[in-house]
């Protein structure tokens, strides 16, 4: 594909509107799946998507505004009544969206589109656009199918669970079991954290786990503890405010990670979860805080819980947001920020750790 024609310096202005965009898409069509008789929700999801199809014709992209088009089309066919906007259909506009965004994002970055099958998917909407109410799920299952493929790799079979405790030397149960306490006090403080730290600790562990133990599990453990400690500090009003934050609240949260790692660099045995925590909020390109440190100056654990801590703010709620993505989304996300926002092969692990997911809910 010849992409010589295409206007990289105004792609990025581009992605940046289609993100906000996307928020307004995901809540209307969240809304027209309860509401599907709604014609001015559906008229305005159709605006913005035509929106990013336009923007994306201006950057003179075929590929990306034939892929927009054919999003498009869906709508179009809702509009005209050949079918509502069930859950599947939602899903599948959704991650669409979140495709054409990472192929975007993929194409301002290398100029490049491999690896990508776009053509595919599209063919897939447009069987979508074409399908009637009974049979509507099925072609919207189907788009998933398509996007969820990109992501397929080999996972290894899931052992039987491990009690935590059986992970650690006894002589360190007392720490461990102090830092759980604050981590699960915090998690109660927060309404929109319901047994956030499990979670986290089991998708960590399991991670680590996928790739060979890289990260040694009693650190970790005490890295997710205690790395949104700080945030118990900081004003209930900021930590919960809807809307954007201005400079001095967006400066108190970032000072999480600081005050967070410091507790922990005066425990001479916890500093390699020190570091961890310090890290957790870099990015691979340099380009995170509080250091702007690239990859080859972070810590495995660092880069680990990074994923891990990200995944979880994007599968549940928050203040500003009713409804957290679903697993597929997630990884969508997470695969549009690999070798920028996170590790490449963490997110390759994780690729494996969600196919067997996928595989086991479809199982059950």
């Amino acid at each position: 594909m010849d992409y010589s024609r295409t206007n990289f310096a105004l792609l990025p202005e581009v992605i940046d509107l289609m993100a906000e965009a996307v928020e307004h898409i995901e809540r209307d069509l969240n809304l027209l799946v309860h509401d599907p008789g709604h014609l001015e929700l559906l008229r305005d999801v159709f605006r913005e998507v035509h929106s990013i199809k336009g923007n994306f014709a201006m950057c003179q992209s075929q590929t990306l505004t034939q892929f927009g088009h054919a999003i498009e089309n869906v709508l179009a066919a809702m509009k005209e009544q050949h079918f509502s906007c069930t859950a599947l259909v939602a899903e599948a506009l959704l991650l669409s969206l979140d495709r054409l965004r990472e192929m975007a994002i993929q194409l301002a970055n290398v100029h490049t589109l491999a690896g990508h099958q776009p053509e595919l998917i599209e063919a897939g909407l447009n069987r979508l656009a074409e399908a009637r109410q009974p049979h509507v799920d099925e072609a919207a299952q189907a788009v998933l199918s398509l996007i969820s493929g990109h992501y397929e790799k080999p996972a290894p079979s899931r052992p039987a669970p491990v009690e935590m405790r059986h992970l650690f030397p006894q002589d360190l149960e007392a720490d461990l079991e102090f830092f759980r306490s604050l981590a699960l006090a915090l998690d109660a403080k927060n309404p929109y954290w319901t047994d956030r730290t499990n979670l986290q600790i089991n998708l960590a562990m399991e991670l680590n786990r996928l790739a060979g133990r890289p990260v040694d599990p009693t650190q970790l453990a005490i890295a997710i503890y205690v790395h949104d400690l700080g945030m118990a500090l900081l004003p209930e009003a900021m930590v919960q405010k809807i809307g954007k934050l201005d400079e001095s609240e967006i400066d108190g949260i970032r000072n999480h990670v600081q005050q967070a790692s410091e507790l922990l660099y005066r425990m001479p045995y916890w500093l390699d979860a020190a570091e961890m925590v310090a890290q957790h909020h870099e990015w691979v390109n340099g380009k995170g805080y509080p250091f702007g440190l690239k990859e080859e100056r972070l810590c495995e654990g660092g880069k680990l819980l990074a994923l891990v801590d990200a995944y979880y703010a994007m599968t549940n709620p928050r203040a500003d947001r009713e409804h957290g993505r679903s697993l597929l989304r997630a990884v969508s996300e997470i695969n549009a920020c690999s070798g920028s926002q996170f590790s490449r092969r963490w997110v390759e692990i994780f690729n494996q750790w969600a196919m067997q997911k996928m595989r086991q809910t479809d199982a059950g």
